[in-house]
């Protein structure tokens, strides 16, 4: 049986596409591991903050989640400088459950290496523990420090499920384990996603996933005005395209 701690926070752009939602993404995770009879939750240390990362304040909102054995759970609430300090007590433990060899693997979500996950990611470092995720800063520096990535997945462009999936299928191939991902949420949370619709959908969010297609675009319209640039019957630079 390999054992899995999730470690992360809300974040940043992950903010706006599912980490306002922490039991959602949480529960998405959790899916994704049991889905297997190999594998299981090992812990959760989770800062879910009341803000995107990039705006929040010392003073803005934040709660801890952690793992009772069933299913994520609040542990602590309070300011985000408050819960900051809880997490990285907390932290002391998710490391003593890897020195202790209970942990296989991590799934890593907007993580802080340098901060609230430094203890724990560490810790994984020494015992060689394998790890993946997703959050492009977060992901790198644990890389710098030492950490086994095996598998980096990008925010902007995905939901609470394609992460997961990501995270299990890259951790069970390297442990050649079968996998297949669990599509589609149980049908408490289709209805309470049903219910919650207009809550649950962020124009910002909508945009963010929206900006590699906008950029692509953009960059084609400028080169197809370039002098000398060999268009096609649409308009668009040939060599462009091709190349794309």
């Amino acid at each position: 049986m390999k054992r899995i701690l999730i470690l992360g926070s809300s974040g940043g752009n992950l903010y706006n596409l599912g980490g306002k939602d922490p039991k959602s993404l949480l529960e998405a995770v959790v899916r994704q591991v049991q889905s297997t009879t190999e594998t299981e939750i090992a812990a959760i240390q989770f800062v879910a903050v009341d803000a995107s990362l990039d705006f929040a304040k010392p003073t803005t909102a934040a709660h801890l989640w952690s793992w009772n054995g069933q299913e994520p759970v609040i542990i602590a609430e309070g300011t985000l400088k408050e819960i900051d300090k809880v997490a990285q007590e907390h932290d002391q433990k998710m490391a003593d459950l890897i020195d202790s060899n209970q942990v296989d693997g991590l799934i890593l979500m907007s993580a802080d290496p340098a901060g609230t996950n430094k203890k724990a990611i560490t810790a994984a470092i020494k015992h060689h523990i394998i790890a993946a995720g997703t959050g492009g800063t977060s992901m790198s520096n644990a890389q710098k420090m030492g950490l086994d990535v095996v598998a980096v997945s990008g925010t902007t462009g995905t939901t609470n499920e394609t992460r997961a999936v990501s995270a299990m299928f890259a951790l069970t191939k390297k442990w050649q384990i079968k996998y297949s991902p669990l599509i589609g949420g149980t049908d408490k949370d289709n209805n309470v996603a049903s219910q919650n619709i207009w809550q649950n959908i962020s124009l910002r969010g909508i945009l963010m996933a929206c900006l590699p297609a906008f950029i692509t675009m953009a960059i084609t319209l400028l080169i197809s005005k370039i002098p000398g640039i060999p268009k096609s019957t649409n308009g668009l630079p040939m060599r462009f395209l091709t190349s794309c």
